[in-house]
């Protein structure tokens, strides 16, 4: 019973990231998503208690946003809220059920896929024809993808790491999350780990501009809680140098100085051959919309309800590259208060006040430079506390800790009952 568990486990966490990862046909189809949706909250439902009353606020929650953007558009694209929510009560009911070892199995499968992705990136290298003649099963032909579910490879990035996420960058968010995770909650504050290592070489594998700033977090978060400020003297001294190589800065002021041009070849955009833009252009061509409502944005439908208002000039064939600017205008300010807050209360369940903070800002980078503002992974850093509604203390160890402790006094004790049988 118990493996039969862990197996559901393991296959809705993977779920969460397969239906995040926007690059194969699995993930692409609604229907698969719609089964996983409705095979989690049944699950849910028949083995948590408490389950359902947690699942009616949050279906109470879904209907309010609905009703309250209804109001505000005098419309609603009710396939886009149906959409919304599937991912959303998908998250809430795969958090659930995998319990307080979420952290751990989410790393697992994470560092499973980075290992995979090493050895077939040295195959995209050197036979990037071949590789993608193999590894196209379930490739999306719209995209010219080569896809196996746990490895994506598309010309675009012929020479980057897109490990099983559609962009080199989304796979580096992802892996810079679960190095936070793996260094705060499950090492408790212990960076120098074997997972660690191949998360991190794999990041290199990305050349991801995103993957290799955000590196400084876990470190921060390491040397804020252990009260060692004096080795971010060396940080402080070495970033400046680091920041003129042609991947940061450099990098950074070339998208800026492009964004009129990039501006420039949207007019090509068409429904068979769509542009996609930059992060600085993403944000240059719909600010002005996002000014227009920028305390509730526009809703969940956005992009159907509100189109003609927000995209202007610049249509839907146009691929913006923001996660952030996308949040703005689907929810606004408030929106990005909320979704920070949801995520920092999470995190604050299992780490220092401190760490839940600079994991918050952590996802907003990852935000700023990826859509996933809108995926299953994002929305089920919602609800990692829903077992807990008081955060620890600083002192105390943390939840998935406790939770080792708990299972391993059981067992410890189980021991024991079985040698004193065994001796009467």
């Amino acid at each position: 019973m118990h493996n039969k568990v862990k197996v559901i486990q393991y296959l809705l966490v993977s779920c969460l990231l397969i239906f995040t990862s926007g690059s194969s046909q699995i993930s692409a189809d609604k229907l698969w998503v719609i089964v996983w949706c409705i095979f989690s909250v049944a699950y849910c439902l028949f083995t948590q208690i408490r389950a359902s009353q947690q699942l009616f606020r949050v279906v109470v929650i879904l209907a309010g946003i609905a009703f309250l953007y209804y109001l505000i558009n005098d419309a609603a694209d009710q396939q886009t809220y149906l959409g919304f929510s599937v991912f959303i009560l998908g998250a809430f009911s795969t958090v659930k059920i995998a319990g307080k070892m979420l952290p751990k199995i989410l790393i697992n499968i994470v560092y499973f896929a980075a290992l995979v992705s090493l050895p077939l990136y040295i195959f995209q290298l050197i036979s990037p024809n071949t590789l993608f003649e193999l590894n196209n099963i379930f490739g999306l032909i719209s995209r010219n993808n080569s896809n196996s579910i746990i490895f994506n490879f598309t010309y675009i990035h012929a020479s980057r790491n897109c490990g099983f996420m559609w962009e080199p960058g989304a796979f580096a968010g992802v892996l810079i999350i679960c190095i936070y995770i793996n260094t705060i909650i499950i090492q408790n504050y212990k960076i120098g780990t074997r997972k660690n290592l191949v998360l991190f070489v794999t990041i290199l594998t990305t050349l991801s501009t995103l993957g290799y700033v955000t590196l400084l977090f876990p470190l921060i978060a390491v040397i804020v809680h252990r009260n060692q400020y004096r080795y971010l003297i060396p940080i402080i001294i070495v970033l400046p140098l680091l920041a003129n190589l042609d991947f940061l800065l450099p990098k950074f002021f070339k998208e800026s100085n492009n964004v009129s041009s990039e501006l420039n070849k949207t007019q090509y955009a068409t429904e068979d051959s769509q542009v996609s833009v930059s992060r600085s252009a993403s944000i240059a061509m719909d600010y002005s919309s996002f000014s227009e409502r920028p305390i509730l944005g526009y809703g969940v439908d956005f992009r159907t309800t509100s189109a003609e208002q927000i995209f202007g000039e610049y249509d839907e064939n146009v691929i913006r590259s923001s996660g952030l600017m996308s949040l703005l205008l689907r929810f606004g300010l408030v929106g990005l208060l909320i979704y920070s807050y949801l995520i920092f209360r999470s995190i604050r369940f299992y780490a220092t006040f401190s760490s839940a903070v600079l994991f918050s800002l952590l996802v907003l980078f990852v935000l700023f430079s990826n859509p996933i503002d809108n995926s299953p992974l994002l929305f089920s850093l919602f609800f990692w506390q829903s077992y807990n509604p008081h955060p620890r203390n600083v002192t105390e160890p943390s939840a998935f800790h406790r939770t080792i402790l708990t299972h391993t006094s059981r067992e410890t004790f189980a021991d024991l009952n079985t040698d004193r049988k065994t001796t009467e």
